[in-house]
């Protein structure tokens, strides 16, 4: 998650360096604040970035977490280059962007895309502070600050545009899966499915004989999930609503479904990052000590993961079973 420091806080403790009331950091990152404070438009700059940021933590949040996101990503990547894009970029383009490929096709570096600089958003704080000190600052002052935040904005949204995972297909389409989508949007979600068919036969990962059973039957689980409150009110925030355990409990078990599921279970198993991995790392260094076998390593790694998955260690049941076999453990140790 990003966070920044309030400007005001800056420039104060660039006062008291310079009174002398605190020691001097003699670094390098402290004479670029130093010297970025002389200027009148420091804290109106510092109030700009977490505009933006607090536009993309809600999707950093929601991707740090072990669940299947992936029917999600394309939706909420829409949302966010969209609000960030709707601050520099003329505002018809960015309404007729209603689906990811429009939006890629989106140039933020276009000039002629972009809002004329007075109209930029630079977030509420800023454009008050700006406001505040109207009588100290010069027209120049105010274009370059508005200027830097257009510029800052149309290269954050480059290399969104260019790094997205909006770019493959696959992703583009998955959105097939997402249950809100499923119970509205009967027809979309077939052709998407279609689409996502396509790339798994080029991949060979299904043969193109079973295409059409597996559309039919997707189309008979559409029918079902009109209506169906499971899916209309399906909200990924929570907790434990997960998309995997929803259509895993509506699809496995029935017999009419068994070929869409083999391939909505292949889908649901790919992975939207790499969050978990990294924060498998940071366990792992947390558990480790001197002299540790792998054995203990892996035992600890099973009681945390299950800790986990109850949600806390206050949710832990301890069975009649757990204790006898804590108590003949006890005894092999003291023996």
């Amino acid at each position: 998650m990003l966070t920044f420091s309030p400007g005001p806080h800056i420039v104060k403790y660039v006062d008291a360096v310079k009174a002398k009331k605190v020691t001097d950091p003699k670094s390098k990152s402290y004479e670029t604040i130093s010297s970025s404070c002389c200027g009148h438009m420091m804290t109106a700059k510092i109030a700009f970035f977490p505009s933006v940021v607090k536009q993309v933590n809600p999707f950093l949040t929601a991707f740090q977490t072990d669940k299947s996101m992936l029917p999600i990503m394309s939706i909420r990547l829409c949302t966010l280059l969209k609000s960030l894009c709707n601050r520099f970029i003329k505002g018809e383009l960015v309404t007729e962007a209603t689906f990811p490929l429009k939006i890629l096709r989106l140039k933020p570096s276009d000039k002629e895309q972009q809002l004329d600089y007075q109209k930029v958003d630079v977030g509420f704080v800023a454009q008050q502070m700006v406001k505040e000190k109207s009588g100290k600052l010069s027209e120049r002052q105010v274009l370059q600050f508005r200027m830097e935040c257009k510029d800052f904005l149309a290269k954050t949204a480059s290399i969104l545009l260019d790094k997205t995972p909006m770019n493959y297909r696959l992703v583009r389409n998955m959105s097939c899966l997402y249950p809100r989508l499923m119970a509205s949007e009967k027809e979309r979600c077939v052709n998407k499915m279609k689409r996502v068919l396509e790339i798994l036969v080029e991949a060979h990962r299904l043969k193109d004989d079973e295409c059409d059973e597996v559309i039919y039957q997707f189309g008979q689980f559409l029918d079902e999930c009109a209506g169906n409150p499971d899916f209309e009110d399906f909200d990924p925030s929570e907790p434990f609503s997960r998309v995997d355990t929803l259509l895993y409990e509506h699809m496995a078990g029935d017999k009419q479904l068994v070929k869409v599921w083999r391939v909505v279970e292949l889908l649901l198993l790919m992975s939207h990052g790499q969050a978990t991995v990294e924060r498998g790392f940071s366990v792992n260094k947390e558990v480790v000590v001197e002299n540790l076998s792998e054995r203990s390593f892996i035992a600890q790694r099973i009681i945390h993961d299950h800790i986990e998955s109850v949600g806390g260690l206050a949710n832990v049941q301890i069975s009649k079973q757990l204790l006898m076999s804590f108590a003949v453990v006890v005894q092999k140790y003291l023996s």
